[in-house]
């Protein structure tokens, strides 16, 4: 790998990684806003056993 024109870590959006779950948990994150989004803000709820 090679890395050029590096800035601080305070101007970046996002950092990068290796790492797939971290990738993975944003993607679901996204999914839950949109839904929250859609169709409100209760739409989505943690889950419960019974």
């Amino acid at each position: 790998m090679r890395c050029e024109d590096l800035g601080p870590a305070e101007d970046a959006i996002r950092q990068l990684s290796f790492d797939h779950t971290v990738d993975k948990a944003l993607l679901i994150e996204a999914v839950q806003d949109g839904a929250r989004q859609r169709y409100g803000t209760e739409v989505i709820k943690p889950a419960v056993l019974a």
